[in-house]
């Protein structure tokens, strides 16, 4: 029995035309409703196979990502490079109780005075320079071995700066040694030390000294191995 192959109607194809649309507008509609806008989070990119088809790794992209649209806090600290630094920005003015100048001065040679005025100990000098616009409390510090002895009496010294005693200011009243009644004997080595202070130290360089004497000419002060140490402070 033979078949004839009959051609489609007009409605045939107009039929299947209007499901074809019919179907692909619901594929769409499905898609949109799956994949809202703003819906894909980490959650929808991380890969995981049980509740979600699983998503190939790095498919997040540079041809992805829009030109200079990251920000530096987009990235994990220490993924971006340093710049290069700045440049230092001014010193603030020291604050009270700074450090402004420092000087020191050593001896190791040994000399001695009968002078019962005070005068130089020889090498016993130092400056320090307090900076413009400062004021300045000078703590000054004198150690030394000293032998006092012959007479009966006591061996003094005392710290100037710029030929002013520094406090306390008492003249010879001070007995840095002392031949103890005339009982000690020229190589009764001891260590001695003492400590002065000047306030209200104006700015510019200053000198401090180290002044020794006797308080009996028939007495002798031997000093030897002696440090000196000055130290300005910012006072306002």
């Amino acid at each position: 029995m033979s078949r004839w192959m009959h051609r489609p109607s007009p409605a045939m194809i107009v039929a299947c035309l209007a499901l074809l649309v019919a179907l692909t507008g619901t594929s769409v509609a499905a898609v949109t409703q799956l994949v809202p806008r703003n819906s894909v989070g980490p959650a929808q990119i991380r890969s995981n196979a049980v509740t979600r088809p699983k998503i190939r790794n790095n498919a997040v992209n540079s041809a992805k990502v829009a030109n200079r649209s990251l920000l530096a806090v987009d990235f994990r600290a220490g993924q971006l490079p340093a710049g290069p630094a700045g440049p230092a920005g001014p010193a603030g003015p020291a604050g009270t109780g700074a450090t402004l100048a420092f000087g020191s001065a050593t001896g190791v040679g040994a000399t001695t005075t009968s002078s019962t005025t005070f005068t130089d100990l020889p090498g016993a000098s130092t400056t320090v320079t307090v900076p413009a616009g400062a004021t300045a409390t000078l703590f000054v510090s004198f150690s030394a071995e000293s032998a006092c002895s012959g007479a009966a009496g006591y061996c003094t010294a005392r710290v100037v700066v710029d030929g002013n005693e520094a406090a306390p200011v008492v003249g010879n009243d001070f007995a840095f040694d002392s031949t103890d009644g005339a009982t000690e004997g020229t190589s009764s080595w001891e260590s001695h030390a003492m400590e002065r202070v000047v306030t209200g130290l104006a700015a510019g360089a200053h000198t401090v000294t180290v002044q020794y004497a006797v308080t009996n000419a028939a007495a002798t002060l031997r000093l030897d191995d002696w440090g000196l140490t000055a130290v300005a402070m910012r006072q306002s």
